[in-house]
């Protein structure tokens, strides 16, 4: 649900509400609030720090993770009508990334939508614009990049001339091509992933000496780094080197039907080095980042040319109109002030990553000169291998799970995301070893984000309640007692996609049920 709240003294709604309903037409519930008693006793139903009021708008997503972690449902701010094209942008985005998971793009899961093709016209206020071969529309129909890539501008998406395919929606004239969204695998069968290409990534997530990375959105594999550039040179972590939504390069390694392995290239020629393509003869979906003299410095504070909606006359009797001017009028030099200050944070933020990166670079340079580049080269052994060390694979698990939360996080983190002991049902170990093609690092590393409660932060384990079903009216998962089943994501558009499985027991635990295929509901 997307709940829009309308400003003290304001006339209307900062986002665009028209535009609201025609972009989220099916997908999401629009409701629009004043502020006043009606937003008020609606904030005091809320949970602390979920509510919304005086012009703020938020998306509450159908998962109720939100309620434990506020990140998941961003609280978006607009201080004029002058924010009226942004707000109105972050909303549908918002909106569309909550409707993909709650798995309304999913195949089969909308109703109402025909298939169709039609030719790209072009981008025009990021989103594009496709001549439909069929139905005679007058109109072209609509693609918003958020259905295929949250964060992703439709200029990285598409271009004029592309062919597109997927499902039309007539009322709202929107058109679904995330069934076109390549994965790692295709772009292998297409032989662009050879052995030492270079191809630009991002930066997905950061865990002191473990790095991830997106060569397609939302697609993640761990890159292998540096771990020492001599034994008097012990490298910093990970976290001190790069920055998440990062654009870096990587080279690949090797290439397998469900993994590809890369480590972080140097920086040099990052200008020329390509990324892959989200949708078929589309462009690539990053860009590398605009060297340090190309960052404008926008030291500017002045308000000249500031416009204040509201009463530009009063009279000195009307002292209650008065006093509403002045604190219009102070409210907005006050979020004038707040963007220079953002945009100050912004440039701080940049400057930083520029020095992270020559760090880098002069790490690589050093190491090459002495030979003693090294990588990690992380648990290749089954989880059940040792049987000497640990005759109970289930004690393996919690010890290796211990350490990879100790590796994996730092003192801060560790009071943040404390660690919990954690039960073992009797089908996840039997189910583990049925499907491989995982390297085992990967589902122990998840394991220990579940447990300690970290897992909900990160966006690419899109973690959400099991349901019985792939549609979003399915029933959730459960069993007696209030348990409810979880699913969490360890692979991403590859075949025979893996989903970690478990238990949210009534007294705060949890218990490993299963690793299944992304297809499987129980």
């Amino acid at each position: 649900m997307l709940v829009v709240t309308v400003a003290s003294g304001a006339g209307e709604p900062y986002p665009d509400v028209a535009e609201l309903e025609q972009a989220l037409a099916g997908l999401c519930d629009l409701r629009v609030l004043p502020t006043g008693a009606i937003s008020w006793a609606y904030s005091e139903e809320l949970p602390d720090g979920c509510q919304v009021y005086g012009g703020a708008s938020r998306v509450y997503p159908v998962d109720l993770g939100w309620i434990h972690n506020v990140r998941l449902s961003p609280l978006r701010f607009a201080y004029d009508l002058s924010d009226r094209e942004r707000i109105t942008d972050d909303l549908i985005s918002d909106a569309m990334a909550a409707a993909r998971q709650a798995g309304l793009f999913l195949p089969g899961a909308t109703t109402g939508t025909v298939k169709t093709t039609g030719t790209v016209k072009g981008v025009v206020g990021n989103c594009g614009l496709v001549d439909l071969d069929h139905f005679g529309a007058i109109m072209p129909a609509v693609i918003w990049p958020d259905m295929i890539a949250a964060g992703v501008l439709a200029e990285r998406l598409l271009c004029a001339g592309m062919r597109v395919e997927g499902r039309y929606d007539r009322a709202a004239n929107r058109i679904d091509v995330t069934a076109m969204a390549r994965t790692l695998a295709d772009a292998d069968a297409d032989a662009e992933l050879r052995a030492g290409s270079r191809w630009l990534a991002r930066v997905a997530h950061l865990q002191l000496h473990e790095l991830q990375v997106e060569l397609l959105p939302g697609i993640i594999t761990t890159a292998r780094t540096i771990t020492t550039a001599g034994d008097d040179d012990p490298v910093p972590p990970v976290t001190d080197l790069f920055t998440v939504g990062e654009v870096i390069a990587v080279e690949i390694l090797t290439t397998s039907p469900d993994d590809v392995v890369v480590t972080v290239a140097d920086d040099a020629d990052l200008a020329q080095t390509p990324s892959l393509a989200v949708l078929p003869a589309g462009p690539g979906w990053l860009i590398p980042p605009a060297p340090p003299d190309a960052i404008p410095d926008d030291n500017d504070e002045s308000t000249d040319g500031l416009v204040v909606d509201g009463p530009s006359e009063t009279s000195p009797e009307d002292t209650s109109d008065a006093a509403l001017v002045a604190m219009r009028t102070e409210h907005v030099l006050l979020a004038r002030r707040l963007q220079s200050i953002e945009r100050k944070y912004e440039r701080a933020q940049q400057d930083k990553q520029q020095l992270r990166t020559q760090v880098r670079a002069l790490r690589l340079r050093l190491a090459d000169s002495r030979g003693i580049v090294r990588f990690p080269q992380g648990t290749t052994d089954s989880v059940l291998g040792t049987p000497a060390e640990f005759p109970d694979p289930t004690e393996e698990l919690q010890f290796r799970a211990y350490i990879s939360w100790a590796n994996r996080t730092t003192a801060a983190d560790k009071i943040t995301y404390p660690w919990a002991q954690f039960t073992v049902g009797p089908e996840f170990f039997s189910s583990w070893k049925e499907l491989e093609g995982i390297q085992p690092d990967r589902v122990i590393n998840a394991i220990a984000d579940v447990v300690c409660g970290r897992a909900e932060t990160i966006p690419s384990y899109e973690l959400h309640q099991l349901r019985d079903g792939a549609g979003g009216n399915n029933r959730p998962v459960t069993r007696p007692g209030g348990e409810t089943c979880w699913r969490l994501y360890l692979q991403h558009k590859t075949p025979s996609a893996r989903r970690l499985h478990f238990w949210r027991l009534a007294d705060g635990t949890v218990e490993l049920a299963n690793v299944r295929l992304h297809d499987t509901y129980g």
